[in-house]
């Protein structure tokens, strides 16, 4: 009752606040469902992509990432898909590990380049792990190797690289990657082993 005047009616300053706040009101209501519309089809949009994993682009930094892989199958998997008829041999080398596998990007220097695949040995917690490399991925020729050729690498913590100093785990997924990718690729040659 504060904006009352000398005759007791109401001041031309508070109708003029009612006024703005009724018209604010008016506004806060139409922001609000803006908002509220917003939110829905951003919600919709997200669920409308749930499943489709956003897949890295080939020169980004997320595409640089490379945790090791869990299975085969998820080792198997590439960006450009598997060339059917292209690969007709499997070359597998034994080198020793000089700590060429990053636990952030895979593997590094000559492992990425020159080899599809490099299996973990010795006593590391991610013995027997398989790792894709971007040759793999993009279905690349190795760079030491014909582009017929899929390159296998068993790292071993021996001095020199050798069949005897495979651990069980190595071997057991060198069995099932080299199956796999007989069986996928439809290779009929035997599995060359080949000293680095």
């Amino acid at each position: 009752m504060a904006n009352l005047d000398r005759t007791g009616s109401l001041s031309v300053k508070a109708v003029i606040c009612r006024e703005a706040k009724m018209v604010n009101q008016g506004r806060l209501i139409k922001v609000m469902f803006l908002l509220m519309g917003a939110m829905t089809v951003g919600t919709l949009t997200l669920l409308a992509l749930a499943g489709k994993p956003i897949q890295p682009m080939r020169y980004s930094l997320t595409s640089q990432i490379q945790t090791p892989m869990n299975s085969i199958h998820d080792a198997l998997k590439t960006e450009a898909g598997i060339e059917l008829g292209r690969w007709r041999r499997i070359e597998v080398c034994c080198e020793q590990d000089e700590g060429r596998i990053s636990p952030r990007f895979g593997p590094t220097g000559k492992l990425a380049v020159n080899y599809h695949f490099v299996i973990s040995g010795g006593k590391t917690s991610s013995d027997g792990r398989v790792y894709s490399t971007d040759r793999w991925l993009q279905q690349l020729a190795a760079s030491a190797g014909s582009g017929q050729t899929i390159k296998i690498c068993l790292l071993n913590s021996t001095e020199q690289g050798s069949k005897s100093a495979l651990t069980s785990n190595q071997s057991q997924q060198l069995i099932t990657l080299v199956n796999n990718l007989r069986k996928i690729c439809r290779i009929k040659h035997k599995v060359n082993w080949k000293n680095s």
